[in-house]
């Protein structure tokens, strides 16, 4: 984990904007390890240090991709996720892991 008390103490952040991802899903078949620790424990990264730093706020960026290959044009976020690739499995944890966080 990256700690970045050290370089923020001298800012009041109000919150953290997380887009950060391998976002391939050839790269994903390919080494799925890789891409569970950049996109699944990347991602718990971010609100441990938001916590440990005070911020409060967190907006992530998320992707289509997790309900499947769906004919329907406008995917709602209350459909049933159905990931097709490494990829975006671990985009779904993600999701699941910043919307209903532990502790």
């Amino acid at each position: 984990m990256i700690h970045f008390n050290n370089q923020i103490n001298d800012f009041t952040i109000e919150g953290i904007f997380h887009e950060a991802a391998i976002a391939s899903v050839p790269r994903s078949i390919k080494n799925p390890i890789a891409t569970t620790e950049a996109n699944i424990i990347g991602t718990l990264n971010v609100p441990v240090a938001a916590k440990d730093c005070g911020v409060r706020k967190i907006v992530f960026a998320s992707s289509s991709s997790v309900y499947g290959d769906t004919p329907t044009l406008l995917k709602h976020e209350d459909r049933e996720p159905y990931p097709l690739s490494p990829n975006t499995a671990t985009k779904e944890s993600k999701n699941m892991s910043l919307i209903n966080p532990i502790g």
